[in-house]
């Protein structure tokens, strides 16, 4: 796997991410076995945002079932005027 400097961090991330923005299923138990697999095929970066709503809460419960030493997971933030 390939690292590279996240943003102005000087946190090394894998280049592959696990984007969720589609991880939507009206199954939870699909969308824990997407995330499980996904770790288990060396995936360590899974990607989500609060608008992504419904895939965000599907990330919590798949969260639940994998080694969190494992993985990263970021999200982002509308832009705002200032960082207060």
């Amino acid at each position: 796997m390939h690292y590279r400097r996240f943003g102005k961090t000087e946190m090394k991330l894998p280049v592959l991410a696990l984007g969720l923005m589609r991880y939507v299923s009206d199954d939870p138990d699909a969308s824990v076995w997407t995330v499980q697999r996904a770790v288990e095929w060396g995936i360590e970066h899974l990607e989500t945002a609060r608008r992504y709503e419904a895939s965000a809460q599907l990330m919590g419960h798949a969260l639940k079932t994998i080694d969190r030493g494992k993985v990263y997971v970021t999200t982002k933030v509308g832009p705002r005027q200032s960082a207060a």
